[in-house]
């Protein structure tokens, strides 16, 4: 078997999953010189280490790197497929790291590289969002949907960025899209549910809420803003309900709810 370089690891349906490479190729240098020209003639692989048999998978290549400086024009001397291994490798470098703000900056250079990943946009804006960024996250939010429309996914983190924006109507919009597309949609009944509560629409809320509670019946946090939306519309004995289911299930949420609402509402009298 012989050593498959980067500028051919994913031509085709190639799976491998031992690499070898010559000590210069992948620096710098050699990436600024000339995407074009044939790699050096790889070495064979020791008949001592063989590689292992790998199905059906791509291999690891996370353990290449690319340097952050790289130029506009060093990236257009790549091919397409050079382009996008480059994104799918920062991709998975991204998934490894804890800090949210090295992933950030890898997954910026995977856009550099593929500008039209799903994957690599989604990712994006999910740890810009962690990060409180949300217009930023908003941005690759919608430019990770225009490559699919109907991700639903991707509209809920829409929505909680609309939600970390104080932009509740807009966030009300695209989470009732996301519950009428996919009905068995937990994370979009809730937040939904959120949305409508600081639209001080409580009648709505709790419906939202209950709906994600019939999806998942432990869920505590449910059952917490049911019992906030009722005391706001002034079901005392549905609010003294809630705060029962919630001892059954989270005493700590259960006292959550109680400093919420004024004892004699939810305490037998």
């Amino acid at each position: 078997l012989l050593a498959v370089t980067f500028s051919t690891l994913f031509i085709g349906n190639m799976t491998l999953s031992s690499i070898e490479r010559e000590p210069d190729f992948y620096s710098r240098k050699e990436i600024s010189r000339d995407f074009t020209t044939p790699p050096p003639p790889p070495r064979p692989l020791s008949p001592n280490n063989p590689p292992k048999e790998v199905s059906g998978y791509v291999a690891d290549v996370t353990h290449y790197n690319v340097p952050d400086n790289i130029t506009a024009d060093e990236i257009a001397q790549m091919t397409t497929s050079q382009r996008q291994a480059a994104a799918s490798m920062l991709s998975r470098q991204s998934s490894k790291l804890l800090q949210r703000e090295q992933a950030e900056q890898k997954l910026r250079l995977a856009v550099r590289f593929d500008k039209t990943s799903r994957l690599v946009l989604k990712q994006l804006a999910y740890v810009l969002y962690d990060q409180k960024k949300y217009s930023e996250s908003l941005n690759f939010s919608y430019e990770s949907l225009a490559v699919d429309a109907n991700d639903t996914d991707t509209k809920i983190l829409i929505g909680k960025n609309h939600l970390g924006m104080k932009e509740y109507e807009k966030a009300r919009q695209i989470l009732e899209e996301v519950v009428s597309q996919e009905e068995s949609s937990y994370e979009g009944f809730f937040q939904l549910g959120l949305a409508l509560k600081n639209l001080k629409q409580y009648s709505a809320a709790t419906e939202a809420f209950r709906n994600a509670l019939k999806i998942f019946p432990d869920d505590a946090l449910s059952e917490y803003e049911i019992g906030v939306c009722l005391n706001k519309i002034g079901d005392t004995q549905g609010a003294r309900e809630q705060y029962k289911n919630l001892l059954r299930k989270d005493k700590y949420t259960a006292e959550k709810l109680a400093r919420e609402i004024p004892p004699s509402r939810i305490l037998p009298q």
